[in-house]
């Protein structure tokens, strides 16, 4: 399974297993749900940590480079503010030139407090962190 989760290529993952006949075999494993299952989530175990930490720094990037052209700058900003809004899932938010004045304010009310949820805390012993 995670050959075939981190190839893509199940008939690969079975020549690397050691069957003699790699391709019936993989299309064997590829019709049990439970092999299925198992490579999906591995699968989402390798988006969520490895392919979402450089979206998020992208994203990031690409708001505070003042190299990255003002439009790329809003689309990140755009991207953020809707992934946060929704806490991760698709739903109909609007962008943000879309939204009126009260919806802009409401929310950034709303994005202010899922920032307070995850916030680190402050340990007073600890040393702050500097930034250059």
């Amino acid at each position: 399974m995670e050959q075939t989760a981190a190839t893509g290529n199940p008939v690969y993952a079975a020549a690397i297993a050691g069957y003699k006949q790699p391709a019936p075999r993989a299309s064997q494993n590829m019709a049990k749900p439970e092999i299925v299952a198992g490579i999906r989530a591995l699968e989402m175990k390798r988006m969520s940590n490895e392919a979402l930490p450089l979206a998020v720094n992208t994203v990031v990037r690409a708001m505070t480079d003042p190299g990255v052209p003002w439009a790329q700058q809003l689309k990140a900003a755009d991207i953020t503010f809707k992934y946060v809004l929704a806490n991760g899932e698709e739903n109909d938010i609007k962008a943000l030139h879309e939204m009126t004045g009260e919806q802009l304010t409401s929310a950034m009310s709303l994005l202010q407090a899922r920032l307070s949820e995850i916030a680190k805390p402050v340990i007073e012993h600890e040393k702050p962190i500097a930034f250059d």
